[in-house]
């Protein structure tokens, strides 16, 4: 997850069809640095058709940092949502930070990816601090 990850912030959005991650073992890792705290939720994947259960999901920290809070990945309450919650947060509960943040013009050619259920293998997102991550 980049550093600069804020709460209600959205990692990777899908829009095609429901979502099935249900024999996946997702795993989020909190950099250092980080401004995350008690109660903050970050969406790892979001989709408004819905997300499966995951088969299971742990929050872990970059090597080299400490953190006082818990971390924990699963489904929202919603159904539409994989989150990572940190400490005491309330499953349910939406943000107080906009959760889509309005996208700059970027050229998003190649960062698309559909997963279907006969899909294998494995599969990244791109990140950058500066410019736009591609292919």
């Amino acid at each position: 997850m980049p550093k600069n990850t804020v709460n209600g912030d959205t990692i990777l959005t899908l829009t095609n069809g429901e979502t099935d991650v249900s024999n996946t073992n997702i795993k989020a890792v909190v950099p250092g640095g980080t401004t995350l705290t008690d109660g903050n939720i970050v969406n790892l994947i979001k989709n408004e058709n819905g997300v499966s259960d995951i088969k299971s999901g742990t929050g872990e920290l970059a090597e080299g940092v400490s953190f006082k809070h818990k971390l924990t990945v699963k489904r929202s309450v919603d159904e539409k949502r994989i989150i990572l919650g940190i400490g005491n947060f309330v499953d349910g509960e939406e943000p107080t930070t906009p959760e889509d943040p309005t996208p700059s013009a970027v050229d998003d050619s190649y960062n698309t990816k559909n997963i279907y259920s006969s899909d294998s293998g494995t599969i990244y997102g791109g990140y950058t601090d500066t410019g736009n991550a591609q292919n």
